[in-house]
């Protein structure tokens, strides 16, 4: 199961309710909405600290531009740090709850859960079975 274009235009739906803790003056380069659904699309692939969401944000520009604003390009690592150390946790966890207490969505991230646990074992058994090659030479 793939991430789906309206799962993301829920999503942002929902994290509209959370309000954007970067100073109000001056120019924000980026949306926060776009900054927190890059950060969690990169957490729902097992992505690891803020360098992977700037790497997925690249490697993914095109499809996120399809329902991102993204007026200055992908956030850089720091600009996804400083925002994720600022957000409301509490105001976070509620907007998201929120997308998930849908029925559809509830099941769909069940499956996506499932499916990365999955090609996860995959990747282990293939990384053993590569080593045990290499041990065996």
């Amino acid at each position: 199961m793939e991430i789906q274009e309206e799962d993301i235009q829920e999503m942002r739906e929902a994290l509209s309710g959370v309000s954007d803790p970067r100073r109000q003056w001056g120019a924000l380069r980026h949306k926060l909405v776009d900054i927190l659904v890059m950060g969690l699309c990169s957490i729902t692939v097992r992505g690891e600290g803020f360098d992977e969401m700037e790497d997925l944000g690249k490697a993914w520009e095109s499809w996120f531009r399809k329902f991102l604003e993204l007026p200055h390009g992908i956030p850089d690592e720091d600009t996804f740090r400083r925002v994720f150390e600022r957000v409301n946790p509490a105001q976070l966890m509620e907007c998201l709850q929120l997308w998930l207490s849908d029925e559809p969505c509830r099941r769909k991230a069940s499956e996506y859960r499932r499916e990365n646990h999955s090609r996860q074992r995959e990747r282990q058994r293939a990384e053993r079975n590569t080593h045990g090659q290499r041990v065996g030479q």
